[in-house]
């Protein structure tokens, strides 16, 4: 053996998973014989991430002959290898014992697992899955009858298409690793696969079997009355597509492709369903960043569901995840979080305390005035401006004369421009000729942000001229602002 396989042989054994993941893929790259029993030890590595990396690589160096080592995985502990293990059973030994096997998925308690083991049945007889695909028309969950449904469309439809059973019943036609059929794939070690085989099998975490068009043979399916099945799909798959996608992305083992699925899952169409996937997210993701796209996902979906667990997610131990789950209850909007809004004002961390103020004006409840008013005392003069426009937002009459108190005195310049802004909310116009000569000013960049702000929320068309000339600052980030309040005020009904 060369000395690069000698070294991969000895990482095997690393204690490290990325080591032994990388030495396995290497080793089966190498084609050679002699790594096989290496990879075959592998099968019984106790991270999920090896294990499915060996059973791609003895498939690719074994072929059909791997079955048998395959087979075990339909009852492994972890859904995906269950769900890869009947993808790659299908494709190398599509007989009607290993279909009886793998139609025991059906019942697993795991969604996912009986959604996926639908499309890979049905490349079976349909004499042997018709009968349980009917049954999942009565599944729980939308998703896994919806996916029945569609699969037992596809079989009338091979059934249509070949009514005198080109090919015979039992024998599914399906690709191997190598392109060869059932009948002439030996049971030895295959020839070196095809480039793009290789990529499938070891390195594509999408690897399935072959898509159905690739198997013609059926029985026909007698469509009910009165219903229109394409339409039905056609109308259904259109607005669950996207949703898929995203659920599939989710359960990745990387970060960056859960990342993707959970920003997705914040624009599909079934707002209910996604909420419910977001929240186990939120709290037991193991990383800080998918927990804090998951909760600002799901005050984009804006479901009062979520609630309870962004309340939760205010005791992350990470502070951008507490931030962000105040600022999901701030767009949600329903006054029921008030109570862990209050507590996230004693958080430790700056951040989320401006996230739960700004979060509490938005719910504009007269029962937190109280806590707002003593944060005018504080020393951070952002946590006082921001509680001046949170009091502006819940709109209390009796707090002008401090308002103007504080436009007058107060010599921090973030907290004027608050104060102005909560004037105006109360109806004291005169005070919008302040925040237009702040932005207009040229000082405090920071106050003038926050002009642009605070007019764009205010929606006057008087303030567009003094917003436009701010959108040709040579400052970024007030121009960004001030673009943002012109397309507010401009679109506002």
């Amino acid at each position: 053996m060369s000395q690069n396989i000698e070294q991969y042989l000895a990482a095997l054994n690393s204690l490290k998973v990325e080591e032994r993941l990388v030495a396995v893929e290497q080793l089966c790259r190498s084609r050679s014989p002699g790594v096989i029993p290496h990879i075959r030890r592998k099968l019984n590595d106790p991270d999920p991430r090896v294990r499915k990396t060996a059973m791609r690589g003895v498939t690719l160096l074994e072929g059909k002959s791997a079955t048998g080592q395959i087979l075990p995985f339909l009852n492994d502990p972890v859904p995906d290898l269950r769900i890869e293990a009947m993808a790659i059973v299908a494709t190398l030994a599509p007989t009607e014992e290993n279909g009886r096997k793998i139609l025991r998925a059906l019942k697993d308690p795991v969604e996912t697992v009986r959604r996926k083991a639908i499309p890979i049945l049905s490349r079976f007889p349909p004499s042997l899955v018709l009968e349980p695909l009917k049954a999942l028309l009565d599944d729980d969950s939308a998703e896994v009858r919806l996916e029945a449904l569609k699969a037992i469309k596809e079989i009338g439809r091979r059934s249509r298409e070949s009514p005198r059973g080109e090919a015979a019943e039992g024998k599914a036609e399906v690709l191997f690793p190598t392109g060869s059929s059932q009948d002439d794939a030996p049971e030895a070690p295959l020839p070196p696969p095809q480039e793009e085989d290789e990529e499938l099998l070891l390195l594509d975490p999408s690897f399935q079997a072959p898509s159905q068009e690739e198997i013609v043979e059926g029985v026909a399916v007698e469509e009910e009355d009165g219903e229109d099945f394409d339409d039905i799909l056609d109308e259904v798959e259109e607005t669950t597509a996207s949703y898929y996608d995203a659920v599939e992305k989710i359960e990745s083992y990387d970060e960056v492709t859960r990342l993707a699925g959970v920003r997705e899952l914040a624009e599909v169409s079934e707002r209910d369903r996604a909420h419910q996937n977001l929240l186990g997210l939120v709290l037991h993701d193991p990383s800080p960043t998918v927990r804090e796209e998951a909760a600002r996902s799901l005050g984009k979906l804006g479901v009062d569901g979520a609630l309870d667990v962004l309340g939760k997610a205010l005791h992350d131990a990470i502070p951008k995840v507490r931030e962000a789950a105040c600022e999901a209850i701030r767009k949600i909007g329903n006054r029921s979080a008030l109570p862990s809004l209050k507590e996230a004002l004693r958080d430790r961390e700056r951040s989320v305390r401006i996230a739960a103020i700004e979060a509490l004006g938005e719910l504009a409840d007269p029962s937190v005035s109280g806590e707002l008013l003593s944060l005018l005392e504080e020393d951070d003069p952002m946590i006082r401006a921001t509680a001046i426009a949170a009091l502006g937002e819940i709109g209390d009459p009796s707090l002008m004369t401090r308002f103007e108190t504080l436009l007058s005195e107060e010599p921090d310049e973030l907290c004027r421009v608050a104060a102005a802004y909560a004037l105006v909310r109360l109806g004291k116009e005169r005070a919008m000729s302040h925040l237009l000569d702040t932005l207009e000013g040229g000082g405090n960049i920071l106050a003038q942000v926050r002009c642009a702000y605070f007019l764009g929320k205010l929606g006057r068309r008087s303030a567009l001229p003094a917003l436009e000339k701010a959108r040709r600052s040579r400052n970024r980030l007030l121009r960004q602002w001030a673009g943002d309040a012109i397309v507010r005020i401009e679109h506002q009904p």
